[in-house]
């Protein structure tokens, strides 16, 4: 029971698309992902019950996956470092406005 990825072929195409689907409920939901790969990074890379999300920010969580993903990937370590840098720097700023 839980999330599961269903795999297809549009009619008359040969290109692979992927679906997320509830295996309790059967239900389908999410947006097309241009495969089971893709479909599987996503569920990795996403924190949280991916059936608990609203549809409109599921859709904004694929896009933010899509765009980390064409620009090169950064664990999740690098992006906190990242974060409390930027924490850092901004305090520094404000002190110097002082």
């Amino acid at each position: 029971m839980g999330v599961r990825i269903f795999v297809g072929h549009e009619n008359g195409s040969t290109h692979e698309q992927a679906v997320l689907f509830c295996s309790s409920t059967d239900t389908v939901f999410g947006p097309f992902f241009e495969s089971a790969e893709e479909a599987g990074l996503f569920l990795e890379w996403l924190r949280g019950d991916v059936r608990m999300i609203e549809p409109s920010e599921l859709e904004s969580r694929v896009f933010r996956f899509r765009r980390e993903r064409e620009n090169g990937w950064k664990t999740r370590e690098e992006t906190r470092l990242e974060e409390e840098a930027e924490i850092v720097r901004m305090e520094i700023l404000r002190e110097g406005d002082v």
